[in-house]
């Protein structure tokens, strides 16, 4: 029976939770005499923090008579215990407290609750507070309270008072700002604590004040917030936005309740910037907006709540959001001139320059009327529009550009200038906003520069990637259906080749990893291989549609002058299937194929005084073990050009000595710039011979090479040290 209880009640638990919290240990008695329930022990152990607490309640009258120690307990442990904790922000550090609490329950007048305590690296919202030094004592039904806090060395005291005396518990709390820096305060609001910087000093008040205890519906009082409500009052007040300043030309008044926020007629300028703000703003879906801007802005004040898209120029704007807050409507105009945006499609950065246009705002859409700028140093024309939901967010958006001589950087890795028709429609699907970019652009030029790891494209792997496709991107998920065209458009200047080709491609698919079909057709330019020049002939690479990656089709006619021997090679089939690629090798004057492909793997023949090339010893004469050579090389020579700086390295396996030892054979130099080369290379067993070489191509026909080598100690029938300088002059008659 509720007051004829007897007995008691022990509780001992190690490494458990609580209301969802962790702890070490926890040890409590609670004994139970008639109408009294007496906590006789509550003993916990966080980590390093400890909780202990004892006292009693009585059920007939309600009185109550706690106290309660803890050392360095952490925030995130008390949380739990904490009624509707969903709305109190996230606090991070610990704390020590003493506190006593009693009185009856019933009875506000009876309460006296007395606390003080210090909290040690407190964050909020991830944002730290550092030290925090809190009490609170009750004198005459009056519970005075104080926090002082160090926010980034500047001192901020909070101070509050509750009302026991009245049963509905008046609540009042201010807290002065007196030039303070206002960075630290900006940082608490997560929508503005983006990459732009907020700065800024205030000097005012702000008031919080209410009853915590009121009456619910079935007539039952309960503690509660929603009668809170307060007002921020600044006569001065200025802001800093990354580079942007603006500042209240007047003394700036604002008044908030759990509903909505009024603004009284606030005024800014700087920087360009001359508006005003008046009206309110609704928080709960059932309060009605009112809210009017009415002015000129600087766009780059826009920057503090966009993360992936960027602004910069002045707006006439005048726009008005009405309506209950569930179904808000937004109204007006916004006039652009000599504006910049910014946005990011991937990882590509795209801007748009000098615009000049109107938006127009009716209900839940915004409509592109008249825009015109420059995208790449060429002039574009756009229209389109967007829905807003009813909360005012981005909901879905359509986007047509017509550009001439715009730059781009699409495809990925390509940067095309040409003429554009693009169509770019978006619509979010909860959180995630899904774009699709469709059209044509017609390529004057579209250079390709990134250079290409020739195992990636032999073994048909795609680079891995660190970073979510959606993490940078302005339009989220980002899908393609892209034709470029243009004849003799493609530049291609990179590690394997310099070159001029026509093509004609369609991009699908996923932004980071798109589908490609089309072709690619050169005449004329050359290939690199092992530092050594290849005149293609022709070439084409064809992308057949439909298949699970890039796996582009090869027909190659290219050649070349290696130590003196004209060599020509044929390359046919999918890059991708090294064992169907076909490769045929010959040269002028001729030679064997084992020959031919030494000079293409090696630089030399088979048989030479260097030693002989087991590649070629072994007789290769398919693609695969061709192109082997260099999958195996390029790596260690991109490892020694970040270390020693040397972009040549090579590891050749001969045969060398009058005994015919197995050996191998290093090359090491730099590419000075495209026509001069720098090499030493040396075999790597006692019987070295040592080379170190400089050339210098003027033309693909002419070139001069001086050479000094320092033949193996083996052999005593000729000179040691022999220099030697050559000029080859290429004819084709």
């Amino acid at each position: 029976l509720p007051n004829a209880m007897r007995g008691e009640a022990n509780l001992t638990a190690t490494n458990g939770s609580l209301q969802g919290q962790t702890f070490d240990n926890l040890e409590t008695r609670v004994t139970f005499a008639g109408n009294s329930v007496n906590l006789e022990n509550f003993d916990a152990k966080f980590g390093d923090g400890t909780l202990t607490a004892k006292g009693n309640y009585q059920t007939d009258t309600t009185a109550f008579n706690f106290t309660a120690q803890g050392t360095a307990i952490p925030f995130a442990r008390i949380r739990p215990f904490i009624p509707n904790n969903e709305k109190i922000p996230d606090i991070g550090g610990s704390v020590n407290l003493t506190a006593t609490a009693l009185g009856r329950t019933a009875d506000s007048k009876s309460y006296e609750i007395n606390f003080n305590g210090t909290g040690n690296n407190v964050t909020l919202n991830n944002n730290a507070l550092g030290e925090i030094v809190f009490s609170g004592k009750t004198e005459n039904q009056q519970l005075n309270a104080n926090l002082t806090a160090n926010l980034e060395g500047q001192q901020q005291i909070v101070t509050a008072n509750v009302n026991f005396a009245d049963e509905n518990l008046p609540f009042h709390a201010e807290t002065n700002f007196n030039n303070t820096e206002l960075a630290p305060f900006v940082a608490f609001i997560p929508k503005l604590s983006g990459s732009v910087p907020i700065t800024g000093q205030a000097t005012g008040r702000i008031l919080l004040e209410g009853n915590l205890s009121g009456l619910n519906a079935v007539g039952t009082r309960e503690f509660t917030g929603d009668n809170l409500k307060g007002s921020a009052n600044f006569s001065e007040l200025a802001l800093q936005i990354g580079d942007t300043p603006i500042a209240a030309t007047e003394p700036v008044s604002l008044q908030f309740n759990t509903n909505e926020i009024v603004i009284e007629n606030a005024k800014f300028a700087g920087s360009g910037s001359n508006v005003v703000i008046s009206g309110t703003k609704a928080f709960k879906d059932n309060v009605v907006n009112n809210l009017n801007v009415d002015g000129r802005i600087n766009l780059s004040i826009l920057n503090a709540v966009s993360r992936n898209a960027f602004f910069a120029g002045l707006a006439d704007i005048n726009i008005r959001v009405t309506g209950p807050n569930q179904t808000a409507r937004l109204n007006g105009t916004a006039e652009m001139q000599n504006a910049s945006a910014s946005a990011f499609i991937g990882s590509e950065r795209i801007t748009f320059e000098r615009l000049k246009g109107r938006v127009i705002f009716t209900s839940n859409q915004a409509q592109i009327d008249e825009l015109t700028g420059f995208l790449g140093g060429g002039k574009f024309t756009a229209s389109g529009g967007a829905f807003l939901s009813d909360d005012l967010k981005l909901s879905a958006f359509r986007l047509s550009l017509r550009g001439n001589n715009v730059t781009v950087p699409l495809p990925k890795d390509f940067l095309t200038t040409g003429d554009a028709e693009v169509e770019i429609n978006g619509r979010r699907i909860g959180a995630q906003l899904s774009t699709f970019i469709a059209g044509r652009i017609d390529a004057k030029r579209s250079l390709y520069s990134r250079n290409i790891d020739l195992a990636d494209v032999i073994g048909g792997r795609r680079e891995g990637s660190i970073s979510q496709s959606d993490s940078s991107s302005s339009f989220g998920d980002v899908k393609l259906d892209l034709i470029v065209e243009g004849r003799n458009a493609l530049v291609v200047r990179n590690n394997l080749a310099d070159l001029t080709a026509s093509l004609s491609l369609r991009v699908t698919g996923d932004l980071d990893f798109p589908q490609v079909a089309g072709r690619i057709t050169a005449n004329s330019g050359m290939l690199f291989y092992r530092n050594d020049r290849y005149d293609v002939q022709r070439g084409e690479l064809v992308f057949p549609p439909n298949t699970s990656g890039i796996e582009p089709i090869i027909n190659l006619q290219a050649e070349s002058e290696i130590n003196g021997y004209q060599v020509f090679i044929n390359l046919n089939g999918k890059l991708t299937d090294t064992e169907n690629l076909s490769a045929t090798v010959r040269s002028n004057p001729a030679l064997p194929s084992q020959d031919v492909i030494s000079l293409i793997t090696t630089g030399s023949l088979a048989n030479t005084d260097q030693g002989i090339p087991t590649l070629a010893q072994s007789g290769i004469n398919t693609a695969a073990e061709i192109l082997t050579d260099e999958i195996i090389n390029k790596p260690l020579a991109k490892a020694t050009d970040k270390l020693f700086g040397l972009n040549k390295f090579q590891l050749d396996p001969i045969i060398s000595g009058q005994r015919l030892n197995p050996t191998a054979r290093l090359t090491v130099g730099r590419q000075i710039n495209r026509n001069l080369l720098i090499t030493y290379s040396t075999n790597l067993s006692e019987d070295q011979n040592q080379v170190l070489a400089l050339e210098y191509r003027v033309s693909n026909r002419l070139s001069f090479v001086a050479q000094y080598e320092q033949r193996s100690l083996s052999n005593v029938t000729r000179n040691k040290d022999n220099f030697s300088f050559e000029i080859r002059l290429r004819k084709r008659f």
